[in-house]
């Protein structure tokens, strides 16, 4: 049995042994062993052990303030979210997240170890954790600490207008939401999944992790039931919360929704918008994912707009902002943007920090809109 004496394990300083976990973790990207990460997670490494007993992860998961992308070597961070743990810590786009405390995030031999649930598990007492992280501006790992620390808390109670249980694999989700803008209905800031609650009414406590990047930033609250990425039911406007002092309240009333077709069928509409967006066939790996995602509450249009938002999608147009906009818009309308509707387009995407995807969410439910008002 390893014993722990006074920093030591063995006798060897723990710097040191993080050390080599650290450096353990970075061997796939040197040696393209995309195994090598789960036998260190699934073994011990020269004696000594780099597993510890994972903790309960919290229906709330731990905010970071990043978007990013699960890959073979990390996550990689595409855009950083302004007065968030993850600026804070000085964490930039196009950084790549390769551990949470020793603990490979991302994909690791073929399966995917989530960020969030890794910093959940392993964030300490004080609210804060390591990350190994490779800076892309020179290449090399570093050691980040950062720290969580939630600014609100937002409560209420749910009641569903004809009482009816929610369906069995449903999922009740709660979202913040951005509405400074009118033209940014729908950019989901944080959301929170209750599950399937037995009985109505059900309340709810959601921690807030994100300050307000001024004082004219506004924001509220609503309220789904999703299946399969199916909106079954949802609180319809949603209910203003003010983020300043400790806690504000919300509640809201459930009712049926005719968001979505009711024979949408999730799996075959996201291979299909994978060879109409990115001009190839999902892998399988992927499809497993969005499944999960869908399992834990995702909407089918959260998963439309991280498509047209991920790096890969904007990567095809040589990483332009400009080329991106002009692209995202003939994609959902068949054809490119005149001058005053690119000009348009740009300014949606730089009011929110060039975030790519609330922008993305934008265009989407511009584009139902215009569908709904042409019926």
């Amino acid at each position: 049995m390893n014993q722990i004496v006074k920093g030591c394990v063995f006798g060897l300083p723990l710097n040191f042994v993080a050390g080599l976990i650290a450096a353990a973790a970075w061997l796939p990207l040197l040696t393209g062993n995309p195994t090598l990460a789960q036998e260190i997670r699934e073994r011990e490494l020269g004696g000594l052990s780099t597993r510890v007993i994972p903790g309960p992860v919290p229906n709330q998961p731990l905010r970071l303030g990043i978007y990013g992308t699960n890959t073979d070597t990390g996550v990689l961070i595409q855009s950083v979210q302004a007065n968030t743990p993850a600026q804070l810590a000085g964490l930039e786009a196009r950084d790549v997240i390769i551990n949470v405390e020793g603990y490979q995030v991302g994909y690791v031999g073929g399966r995917l170890y989530e960020l969030t649930q890794e910093l959940a598990r392993r964030v300490d007492a004080r609210g804060e954790v390591n990350l190994l992280v490779r800076n892309h501006r020179n290449g090399q790992l570093t050691n980040v600490r950062v720290r969580f620390e939630p600014t609100h808390i937002i409560r209420g109670t749910i009641q569903a207008a004809d009482r009816r249980p929610i369906p069995p694999a449903a999922s009740l989700i709660v979202r913040l939401l951005d509405v400074s803008n009118p033209n940014w209905q729908g950019a989901v800031v944080q959301q929170l999944n209750l599950g399937a609650p037995r009985a109505w009414p059900v309340d709810y406590e959601m921690p807030v992790d994100v300050l307000p990047d001024s004082q004219r930033q506004r924001f509220a609250v609503d309220a789904q039931v999703i299946r399969g990425g199916q909106v079954l039911s949802d609180s319809g406007r949603p209910v203003r919360v003010s983020l300043s002092g400790n806690s504000s309240r919300a509640n809201l009333t459930l009712r049926a929704s005719n968001a979505q077709p009711p024979g949408a069928v999730p799996m075959d509409q996201i291979r299909q918008w994978y060879e109409k967006f990115l001009g190839r066939q999902a892998t399988q790996r992927e499809l497993d994912s969005w499944q999960r995602e869908l399992e834990r509450g995702k909407a089918l249009d959260e998963i439309e707009a991280s498509i047209l938002s991920g790096s890969e999608f904007f990567d095809r147009q040589g990483e332009d902002r400009d080329r991106y906009v002009d692209e995202v818009y003939r994609q959902l309308n068949g054809s490119l943007p005149n001058s005053t509707q690119h000009e348009r387009l740009r300014e949606l995407l730089d009011n929110n920090s060039g975030l790519r995807f609330p922008f993305a969410r934008e265009m989407l439910r511009q584009q139902t809109e215009k569908a709904g008002s042409n019926r």
